[in-house]
């Protein structure tokens, strides 16, 4: 069955899916992105992802009228990893990508790509044995701007990550510029001491994650 994906407006086989090799989201990594997850075809808070993305274009300047009027037609479909984006399978929850970058300056339109793809669960014994996190020598800038947005130039997560498989963790932690721990390669941090749960503050530098803002959410519904 073949892959069906969104591409600037249409959805086309992920084979025929091209992307120009002058394209400065290719060349220069000048474009962002969102990882959602979708609960039986609804993405679990997508107001909060697409207001995350227009922040984020607005700090890249990235174009932004075009943003959440392109995002109308892939938004209001249901995300079942199948042969296309609409509904098909009764799968519980799957992930969901959308990448959007930059053509070429100083051109006003950007690329946009999303695709659905099954959610392959970790096995109940991983939670069980936990995972095995390392420091990471690579340092997180907790005054850049980059730090608050899913950039797809993400090279220092990506050679933090490979750090911490070569010491036999499956997780790196990166310390921002003055040694205080910012977040993982792909992942926030919470910590539990005093029967208190920490979490590094967004001046730290770490990612404003939806996931992480959530979970603070349960702890404080008041704000």
């Amino acid at each position: 069955m073949k892959e069906i994906v969104y591409l600037n407006g249409d959805l086309i086989p992920g084979s025929r899916a091209m992307l120009s090799p002058f394209d400065h989201g290719f060349l220069y990594g000048y474009g962002l992105f969102e990882t959602m997850r979708a609960y039986n075809g609804t993405i679990f808070r997508l107001g909060r992802h697409l207001a995350r993305l227009q922040q984020s274009a607005e700090i890249l300047n990235l174009a932004r009228n075009w943003l959440l009027s392109t995002w109308q037609k892939p938004a209001t479909m249901s995300w079942k990893p199948t042969s296309s984006l609409k509904p098909a399978s009764g799968l519980p929850c799957q992930p969901a990508k959308v990448i959007s970058h930059r053509t070429r300056l100083p051109a006003k339109t950007s690329t946009v790509f999303v695709v659905a793809r099954k959610l392959v669960p970790l096995p109940p014994e991983t939670y069980q044995n936990g995972f095995k996190a390392a420091l990471s020598s690579w340092r997180r800038t907790s005054g850049s701007p980059l730090s608050a947005i899913k950039s797809t130039s993400c090279l220092d997560n990506v050679l933090a990550k490979q750090e911490a498989r070569a010491a036999g963790a499956d997780e790196a932690l990166l310390l921002n510029q003055w040694g205080f721990v910012a977040e993982g390669a792909s992942s926030n941090i919470f910590l539990i001491r005093d029967k208190k749960l920490i979490t590094p503050s967004l001046e730290s530098g770490t990612l404003p994650g939806i996931t992480r803002e959530v979970v603070l959410e349960q702890l404080n519904p008041w704000g």
